[in-house]
């Protein structure tokens, strides 16, 4: 049986997934309201 393993990738992190870490650290109210805006923006273009 062959188990394979994810390999991070190298390199910065992109400024999304940077973004995605603040985002991840601010209280839940303001979580919504920005996944809220972002939704919002995605859909309307």
């Amino acid at each position: 049986m062959r188990v394979r393993v994810a390999v991070a990738k190298r390199g910065p992190t992109s400024k999304i997934q940077q973004l995605a870490e603040d985002l991840s650290k601010l209280p839940k109210n303001k979580q919504r309201l920005i996944v809220q805006m972002l939704e919002g923006f995605l859909h309307a273009s």
